[in-house]
């Protein structure tokens, strides 16, 4: 997902986490202990019943399609079908459709949430913390605009205030300033202006459903389409049809008959062209994130019970047909990701079991304290044996859907190795040097080299959140970075 006007990295787009602590009535604070603990009957009917009145009013979650497109951008259009320009029926058509992900979004958290309480094997506190946008604003008739931080900690005071199932120690414990700092920190900001700021927050359904009564919010789960990054399907339609070139966007309005080609996964888990990079969100732990690629390969072969794979049968759509998707006139994107399950991860002929046998993960980012996320690239490898084309570039859609509807992942995008190939030519043109002689044998000049000038012993000042001490400019081969180092010029260290 990319936001408008606000240049932020690949770790911004993660989704923090208010993970709970070693207790199930804490409403879902984040601690540094673990374990588990059932809350009593009264309490889940209590919390539980809170979250299916808001499911069985989807539209009653206030954070709508046009407020989401003033703030933030993502594939909504395509997923949707929304066109501001179009006529009112096909508007009100998306805006029907963004309540029917947000129901079915929903309605996964408060079965997992209901599954978790019930005492389900195999379910971790992680599996029911789903991801959310919030926004929040000032109350009516505030002096002046509170900051970004001031409306997170309102949106924490108000889950403390009226979570009445919370047991006094946990009370006592989430009104700790430690406590309420850790857990501020872990709603990451996506949008601050001067009247509203937009966060990224992983909850219980239960909890959502609380903060979605709060005067001054705006919510709706962070479902599949606004996880997936804007273009990926189009780079992947144009990965595998590079003749489309700028005509890329008319296959993606096509019905994805015509999926007959390569993967765009590279080949070699090592190289980050072609790979899909998977933010995961804030807070989860680091046995889940070592256990990643065997979750997303066990839920991309998980079977429904009409024998489907599971990932092609959880959507809002899934049980239509394919006549009731034309006479809906649902979005071409819808039909396209019907058509790349049909001929991957649901095809009778084995699927994409064989693409799926040569999925690797690589963790390229971990995270490293409360409100960090790590970051893990899926790549393909070579197959030894014969290659179906006209299903993996259908399988890698599947993959894209599959990885996008894990609770614990955020943001899912292709991402390509940084070429530095020209780096020779940006030497001489930073010194206002100059370049002679033909394309085969060229002559370049560069005044500041030339006279000694090339960083030897200098220090650089940089006022600013911090350095990537493995960044190639810092990184030292021999001895590493030290980053709290003297004045030691013969190597490369920060000066505190």
């Amino acid at each position: 997902m990319l936001f408008r006007g606000v240049g932020l990295g690949l770790l911004a787009f993660a989704l923090p986490a208010l993970t709970s602590a070693n207790n199930d009535n804490d409403g879902g604070a984040p601690t540094m202990t673990t374990g588990r603990r059932r809350l009593s009957e009264s309490d889940t009917a209590r919390r539980m019943a809170r979250a299916h009145r808001l499911l069985q009013e989807p539209e009653d979650f206030s954070l709508t399609l046009q407020d989401f497109k003033n703030y933030l951008d993502s594939d909504v259009d395509a997923e949707f079908g929304f066109d501001a320009e179009a006529a009112a029926e096909v508007i009100e058509a998306a805006v029907q459709r963004w309540v029917q992900y947000a129901e079915w979004e929903y309605g996964l958290a408060v079965e997992a949430e209901e599954a978790y309480y019930a005492g389900a094997e195999n379910m971790e506190k992680s599996d029911i913390m789903y991801a959310y946008l919030v926004c929040a604003t000032d109350p009516d008739g505030s002096a002046e605009p509170r900051s970004a931080f001031g409306r997170k900690l309102a949106v924490y005071e108000y889950i403390v205030s009226n979570l009445d199932d919370l047991s006094p120690e946990a009370r006592a414990d989430m009104q700790d300033d430690a406590h309420m700092k850790n857990a501020t920190d872990a709603l990451e900001t996506v949008y601050n202006g001067e009247l509203l700021t937009c966060v990224f927050g992983r909850f219980r359904a239960s909890v959502i459903a609380l903060i979605n009564d709060m005067a001054e919010t705006a919510v709706i789960p962070l479902n599949s389409p606004l996880k997936i990054r804007k273009g990926v399907v189009a780079e992947i339609l144009l990965s595998a049809y590079p003749q489309l070139g700028e005509d890329v966007d008319d296959m993606d309005d096509e019905d994805g008959s015509n999926l007959e080609a390569n993967s765009t996964l590279g080949a070699n888990p090592n190289a980050t062209d072609g790979s899909l990079e998977v933010v995961l969100c804030a807070g989860v732990t680091q046995t889940e994130l070592t256990r990643l690629g065997d979750k997303v390969k066990a839920f991309m072969t998980r079977k429904a019970p009409n024998g489907k794979s599971y990932a092609s049968q959880i959507g809002p759509y899934a049980n239509l047909t394919d006549a009731e998707l034309d006479d809906m006139a649902y979005p071409a994107r819808i039909k396209l990701w019907r058509k790349a399950f049909e001929l991957g991860i649901d095809n009778p002929n084995g699927g994409c079991d064989d693409f799926i046998s040569r999925v690797t993960s690589t963790v390229v980012g971990n995270q490293t304290s409360e409100g960090e996320s790590a970051v893990v690239r899926l790549s393909l490898q070579e197959s030894e044996g014969e290659v179906t084309t006209e299903a993996d570039v259908a399988c890698t859609l599947g993959l894209v859907m599959g990885v996008s509807l894990l609770p614990q992942v955020c943001s899912v995008e292709v991402t390509h190795e940084v070429q530095t190939m020209h780096n020779s030519e940006a030497q001489w043109l930073v010194q206002g040097g100059t370049k002679s002689g033909n394309i085969i044998n060229p002559t370049t000049t560069r005044p500041f080299w030339d006279v000694g000038v090339n960083g030897t012993g200098q220090v650089v000042a940089i006022s600013d959140s911090g350095i990537d001490v493995d960044h190639c400019y810092f990184w030292d081969s021999e001895v590493g970075m030290n980053p709290n180092g003297g004045d030691d010029m013969a190597r490369r260290e920060g000066i505190p």
